[in-house]
């Protein structure tokens, strides 16, 4: 593959990326908007079952008569641990969501470009573009000025 060919090849795999990044888009925003609506729905659960542990922590006479506590107290911290864990993990996932977002953002920006870049290279190199494919490249890439006409 001569230098030519291998420049085409790279401006197309920029523009493949940059298309696909672009349609990624919507579909990170949708769960990252589904992710940050769970979390109030999360600290009430997480409040009730903070309330719920201390209840049982700090019991009165009676409660501590009738015995069962310790097995009251295992499932309180653990319903408490898991609602916090819960909440954690949606926590962990938007912060990785957001951080995906914003690495793709960046490398969007620096493809933004790509298919201008394209359409030049291929206008100032059309004479060492291969004849079977010369209209083929400047009228899918440069239909202005280009038909197949």
């Amino acid at each position: 593959m001569d230098h030519f060919e291998e420049q085409v090849a790279s401006f197309q795999q920029q523009i493949a990326r940059w298309k696909e990044l672009e349609q990624a888009f919507p579909q990170m925003r949708e769960k990252l908007e589904e992710l940050q609506s769970e979390i109030p729905e999360r600290k009430p659960i997480i409040a009730q079952a903070k309330f719920d542990l201390d209840k049982v922590e700090n019991p009165g006479f009676f409660s501590r008569l009738l015995g069962k506590q310790e097995e009251l107290m295992a499932k309180a911290r653990t319903a408490y641990r898991e609602a916090a864990a819960g909440l954690d993990n949606c926590q962990r996932a938007i912060s990785a969501l957001e951080n995906r977002i914003s690495e793709q953002t960046q490398e969007l920006e620096q493809l933004a470009g790509s298919e201008t870049a394209y359409r030049q290279f291929l206008e100032a190199h059309r004479d060492d573009l291969p004849e079977a494919g010369r209209l083929f490249y400047l009228s899918t890439y440069c239909p202005a000025r280009y038909s197949s006409a």
